[in-house]
């Protein structure tokens, strides 16, 4: 029943809004609904008041719940500005998980993949604080948060974004030195690792290029360079005194993604040349180099350039006297000898002079 308005006003904290001084008739009361409510009641009333009556009417209201959302966006951020460029791709097929609460360590709501937008969307939420976490996939770091917190109020629809970029797949050159006592390229049974000794990688080949790292092999002979993309490098040994190289000293590798190779490194350490006096006349010297020598190739440096040694030999058993080496005889006699570790042999020369004992 629709007629003048006699009067209007809110409701108190009560829930109550009076008129009074009303006479005998009909009347009828509306109410005006607010957004976020339903009425149970008739949005309008009607009431017949008798003289002096005080009548009551009752309007009831629910509200309904309010639900709102968040949307989890997923997309590869190539310049890792935090930001979806234009141009960068959505990214389909990401875990994101729901949490209660801030900081994804409440209670695990939901969960699910982004779509072919990169989206993932969880529904009905009502007004309140949560969290999103993005599950980390190989080959990938994330350039925002891995875990997003979002307070939504009633009906609201929010939208949080998970920036990731794509790592290179990266590997590694190890370089390898061991001792190669015997010179055969390969590290045998017993040949020691050698720490200390100086690697430089170089971008391309043949040790030419730019200086990419440097570093000393440890106790097991061993220097990585890790953190490489796939490509040509070179390595290079840096010699030291005392010892050569068996395998080239600069070594050539090329790179897969994510390969780890390991190239080898051979060294011999070079025999140490060992100084002996002699004085005019006869000298008894022990051959202390560990390999044995051609007589002539032992005494090189007390025959030329200065012709100082007259003969080299030893005493046998019988007492008889071994020549090993004369002056006076043909080059062919004394191409016959050699001296061998251990050897004590008796040595006359005419002028005092070092005898180099060089292996």
């Amino acid at each position: 029943m629709w007629g003048n308005i006699i009067a209007s006003g809110t409701t108190d904290a009560n829930g109550n809004r009076g008129s009074s001084g009303l006479g005998a008739g009909n009347y009828s009361v509306g109410e005006t609904q607010q957004a976020g409510w339903t009425n149970t009641t008739p949005v309008c009333l009607d009431v017949t008041l008798s003289a002096g009556q005080n009548a009551v009417v009752f309007f009831g209201n629910v509200q309904p719940p309010q639900f709102g959302s968040i949307t989890a966006h997923k997309f590869q951020d190539t310049n890792s500005n935090f930001v979806q460029d234009v141009g960068e791709p959505s990214l389909s097929g990401w875990a994101m998980t729901l949490y209660s609460g801030s900081n994804c360590t409440g209670t695990v709501l939901t969960s699910g993949t982004t779509d072919v937008n990169g989206n993932r969307l969880f529904s009905n939420l009502t007004a309140g604080s949560y969290s999103v976490g993005e599950t980390q996939q190989t080959g990938w770091t994330n350039t925002t948060a891995t875990c997003v917190n979002e307070t939504i109020t009633p009906n609201e629809n929010a939208t949080v974004n998970f920036g990731n970029v794509q790592v290179p797949d990266t590997g590694s050159i190890t370089a390898h030195k061991f001792q190669d006592t015997n010179s055969n390229g390969v590290q045998d049974v017993g040949e020691p690792n050698l720490a200390s000794w100086t690697m430089t990688l170089y971008s391309g080949s043949n040790c030419t290029g730019a200086v990419l790292a440097q570093g000393t092999t440890d106790a097991n002979g061993n220097e990585v360079f890790s953190g490489l993309t796939a490509g040509s490098y070179s390595v290079g040994e840096s010699a030291q005194t005392g010892w050569t190289n068996i395998t080239p000293s600069c070594i050539n590798e090329t790179l897969t993604a994510g390969e780890n190779a390991t190239i080898n490194f051979a060294n011999v350490q070079l025999p140490t040349v060992i100084p002996v006096p002699l004085f005019p006349g006869w000298n008894n010297v022990e051959w202390m180099p560990n390999v044995c020598k051609p007589i002539r190739e032992a005494v090189a440096n007390l025959t030329s350039p200065t012709d100082v040694l007259e003969v080299v030999g030893f005493w046998v058993a019988s007492g008889q006297f071994f020549l090993l080496f004369d002056d006076d005889a043909p080059d062919a006699v004394n191409d016959l000898e050699q001296l061998c570790p251990g050897d004590i042999v008796w040595v006359y020369v005419t002028t005092s002079i070092i005898w180099l004992l060089d292996p």
